[in-house]
């Protein structure tokens, strides 16, 4: 069987966000990126399966954008993936959503996997919709947010557990084809040791282009429907104030009096 796992660059959550000059995307900087925290969820999934399946399991590790990606995707063969596969994005070429899912449903094809798991969001946009997007352009089933999972054995799941609003669990059997979005109540991702680290390098790794699957760059931009605007950083934080007075019952009727008066909140 063959599991491919999803990846995405994103910025470091430790790190201080930064815009490009034109207003439309996040600016690395000097910053290093990283991957996705939830793709980490995802790899630390199809790496656990392929140990409790054996035999000849194999885990690819796969994402799309510039040829640096590929420093971020050592993470996920540290961590135990058997290879890479990146789809090198032409300079300064853009594809949205959907777009992505197209080319990742092609890359799906040509390995012919039959299980992929990613992330069930990115921390950057927030979008939650690669996981039905991909599946429907494969015709396969989805289960995203799955906090749980139970394998049976041989081709699929007896239980994934997907968290759902009010504090509830939706449970799904599902037999493979299947696409899978995890989330970080999954598990735990496992330590990479620096041997494992050194061993990533010589991992088979890939890198295509959308036309070695089939794929047409100047189609798939036409195809893209959504466009960014403009990105802004949040308004700053006004200076918090100090409540003056020479007594406690004068810094409280002062309080009132702001809250009142200026915060209109009384």
């Amino acid at each position: 069987m063959k599991i491919m796992v999803l990846l995405k660059e994103t910025a470091d959550t430790e790190a201080k966000i930064e815009i490009d000059p034109q207003g439309k995307q996040l600016s690395f900087g000097a910053q290093k990126p990283i991957v996705n925290p939830y793709d980490e969820f995802a790899v630390e999934a199809a790496v656990s399966l392929k140990e409790k399946m054996g035999g000849d399991t194999e885990v690819i590790a796969a994402s799309y954008g510039p040829a640096t990606v590929k420093d971020r995707m050592m993470r996920a063969l540290a961590m135990g993936a058997d290879r890479g596969a990146l789809v090198v994005a032409p300079s300064g070429e853009a594809l949205d959503g959907l777009a992505l899912a197209q080319v990742f449903a092609a890359l799906a094809k040509k390995e012919d996997v039959q299980m992929i798991w990613c992330g069930k969001q990115a921390i950057d946009d927030d979008n939650m919709h690669m996981v039905p997007m991909l599946a429907e352009k494969l015709g396969w089933g989805h289960v995203n947010v799955v906090g749980a999972m139970e394998w049976n054995g041989t081709d699929g799941f007896t239980n994934l557990a997907r968290e759902v609003d009010g504090g509830q669990t939706e449970h799904y059997t599902a037999k493979l084809p299947l696409v899978l979005g995890a989330n970080k109540s999954l598990n735990k991702p496992r330590y990479a040791p620096v041997p494992k680290v050194l061993q990533a390098k010589k991992k088979p790794f890939a890198q295509l282009s959308v036309e070695d699957l089939g794929l047409n760059m100047e189609t798939l931009l036409a195809g893209v429907l959504t466009e960014v605007d403009s990105l802004e950083l949040p308004p700053a934080k006004p200076a918090g104030r100090m409540v003056e007075g020479e007594t406690v019952e004068a810094m409280v009727s002062n309080l009132v009096t702001l809250l009142r008066d200026e915060a209109k909140v009384l």
